[in-house]
């Protein structure tokens, strides 16, 4: 359970806590609070009931820490050691005006927490050179940070070399899901976007988020370069998304996906790549192209695939025939304004590989009974078709008794939660009551499902 207490003073925010009694919630929500003009007692007293609260999951987002010294943010975070928190907001806070080693005191603080995801995205870190990148992502070393957002910080504004330093700085930490979206690195040349991938071949990184980059602006030939580098590395999960792929030509776009046969890649997301736009042949002999990849999601959101006709759409949706994908993104296309007619030729039209595919609350709330069981002769039972909410949540209706009911009243058949799910759900929102030498004695694919519940 999630708890907001953004744009609230301290004294209502402690108070609140203290009246909390709720060992399900597990995340809090501080964003937009000015805590970094706050002074230093309060924030003290606060940081104190936050130690002892079991929260996990903490966001102090949008609060102007950049008006707080070092000395002052060091304590302050000193101050959690000992506390149940693993993942940790710090976006849009202006650390930009840190000095790097001002910045690099204060994470290796957060080192000492055992914070394992870290959001530092819309810091306009791309301020700072190369050297003090590098320099601030050193903190990370032999640390338990396994996750780090560095989502819209205008990176893209480093020079190649500079890049360079920042992505063999991350090869010496152990994070695995790396964002770097929204930092216009589309803007670099390709031999300086190569500095930064061949990075990747030897770092841990096998999450790789490179969303809205504008990797349009670079040709076929350096695309298929840069491409080439992130397949070879140990990247597992890709997303593409946002970066106006269907710009290039059905024979450029046709080289890349060739790419994919070579690599590990299992899961790659090319949503609001405007895919729709291609014309029906050239589509679907892209989309045969994944036949021999290791790729088994593939995410085709927001593609205005709504421009095909129903036809059209179910023999460019049939190319994924004896694929290794077993899972389709296909929310936000409008399936909604689709006729019982088209709905019924398109999902038939999916090959058997495809078990499972992904669509909006909104879509299938805003369809009629006929149209909604003209995707259920297909996938009648909840565990086939996922569901995205507003927020962006996948429902999980074997374990929200909330969800499993607005499956049910779309008309959806619902499956009794597993024994494995229960426990794990169990153990994620009562955390405070088992110790980290608890939790560290459970079996990974235990801490796997544990996992999955806390955020």
């Amino acid at each position: 359970m999630r708890l907001n207490l953004s744009n609230k003073s301290i004294e209502e925010i402690i108070k609140l806590l203290k009246q909390l009694n709720d060992g399900g919630t597990i995340q809090l929500d501080l964003s937009a609070n000015k805590l970094g003009y706050k002074p230093q007692p309060e924030l003290a007293m606060l940081w104190d009931m936050l130690k002892h609260s079991g929260f996990t999951h903490l966001s102090l987002s949008l609060n102007d820490l950049d008006q707080k010294s070092e000395a002052e943010l060091i304590a302050l975070f000193h101050n959690l050691k000992g506390s149940a928190i693993t993942h940790l907001d710090l976006s849009w806070n202006g650390f930009d005006q840190k000095k790097a080693t001002e910045l690099f005191a204060i994470l290796c603080v957060l080192n000492q927490l055992g914070i394992t995801h870290l959001n530092l995205s819309l810091n306009r870190l791309g301020e700072k050179k190369g050297e003090e990148l590098a320099t601030i992502v050193s903190a990370f070393r032999n640390s338990s940070l396994i996750e780090l957002n560095l989502d819209s910080n205008k990176l893209g504004q480093r020079p190649g070399a500079e890049l360079g330093l920042l992505g063999n700085a991350l090869k010496e930490t152990g994070v695995i899901y790396l964002g770097l979206c929204s930092n216009a690195l589309g803007n670099r040349t390709a031999d300086e976007l190569a500095a930064l991938f061949a990075t990747f071949i030897e770092s841990n990184v096998t999450h790789l988020d490179l969303s809205w980059n504008d990797f349009s602006k670079r040709t076929g030939i350096e695309l298929h370069r840069l491409l080439n580098l992130l397949v070879e590395s140990g990247i597992i999960v890709l997303d593409l998304s946002g970066n106006h792929l269907a710009k290039k030509t059905d024979i450029e776009l046709l080289d890349l996906f060739n790419l994919f046969k070579k690599g590990a890649i299992t899961h790659l997301n090319l949503s609001f790549n405007h895919l729709g736009e291609k014309a029906t042949p050239g589509l679907a002999a892209l989309f045969r192209a994944f036949k021999g990849s290791a790729i088994t999601s593939l995410g085709l959101s927001s593609n205005f695939l709504e421009q095909k006709t129903g036809l059209e759409l179910s023999v460019i949706l049939n190319s994924f025939s004896d694929s290794n994908i077993t899972e389709l993104d296909l929310s936000r296309n409008d399936f909604e304004k689709r006729t019982v007619e088209d709905l019924m030729l398109i999902f038939n039209a999916l090959p058997a590989n495809i078990t499972r595919i992904k669509l909006t609350v909104h879509e299938v709330t805003n369809m009629n009974d006929a149209q909604r069981k003209a995707i259920q002769t297909r996938y009648p039972r909840a565990q086939q078709i996922v569901l995205i909410d507003n927020q962006n949540r996948e429902l999980n209706p074997a374990l929200s008794r909330d969800d499993a009911n607005i499956y049910t009243s779309l008309g959806f058949e619902v499956s009794a939660p597993s024994l494995f799910n229960l426990v794990s759900f169990f153990v994620a929102r009562n955390a405070t009551q088992f110790g980290r030498e608890v939790t560290g004695t459970l079996s990974a694919e235990l801490k796997e499902g544990i996992e999955q519940f806390k955020s």
